[in-house]
C-alpha cells in the first residue's frame, strides 16, 4: 500500500499497515455518518421550503384575516410533525455511527493488538542486544584502557633489557 524504507522492520510495517487501516475505516464509517445528517438537513429544507411556499400561497390568496390565520394554524402541525421526525432521524443517525464506529474500532482491535504486542516484543528483543552489545564494548575499553599500562610497565621493561643487551 505504501512504500517503506528498508530498515524498517516487518514488525513496524505490519504494525503501522494495522493502523492505517483502522483508521481507514473510522475515516470511512465517519463520513457515511456526516453524509446521514447532511441528507437529512437536505430533506428537511426541502420539505420547509415547500411547506413555506404553500403557506406564502394560502397567505397571499386569503381574502381575510381569519383565513390568514386558520391557514397558518392548519400548517403549525404537519411542519412541528416533520420537526420532529427529523429530530428522530438525527437521533437514530447518531446512534446508528456510534454503534458502527464502535464495531469498527471492535473489528481492528485484535489485528492492532497483534500488531503492537510484536512490535513490542522486536524492541524488547533489539534493546536487550544494544544493551548486552554496548556491555561488551564498555567491558573491552575498560581492558584495552588497563591493558596500555600493563604493557607500557612491560615494554618498558624490555626496553630497559634490550639496551642493557646493547
Amino acid at each position: 500500500m505504501y512504500p517503506f524504507p528498508s530498515n524498517v522492520t516487518p514488525s513496524v510495517h505490519e504494525h503501522l499497515q494495522a493502523q492505517v487501516s483502522m483508521f481507514n475505516d473510522i475515516s470511512k464509517a465517519f463520513f457515511r455518518s456526516i453524509k446521514n445528517v447532511v441528507d437529512a438537513n437536505i430533506t428537511l429544507a426541502g420539505t420547509l421550503l415547500e411547506e413555506g411556499n404553500e403557506v406564502g400561497k394560502d397567505l397571499l390568496t386569503a381574502n381575510s384575516t381569519t383565513e390568514r390565520i386558520s391557514s397558518l394554524s392548519k400548517r403549525s402541525q404537519p411542519i412541528s410533525q416533520k420537526l420532529s421526525a427529523y429530530q428522530n432521524q438525527i437521533s437514530q443517525v447518531a446512534a446508528d455511527s456510534q454503534k458502527e464506529l464502535a464495531q469498527t474500532v471492535s473489528d481492528h482491535a485484535q489485528e492492532t493488538s497483534r500488531t503492537s504486542q510484536a512490535l513490542a516484543e522486536e524492541v524488547k528483543r533489539s534493546v536487550v542486544e544494544q544493551t548486552e552489545q554496548n556491555k561488551q564494548k564498555f567491558e573491552e575499553a575498560t581492558r584495552n584502557f588497563a591493558d596500555p599500562f600493563k604493557n607500557a610497565g612491560k615494554s618498558g621493561g624490555n626496553a630497559q633489557q634490550s639496551r642493557a643487551a646493547h
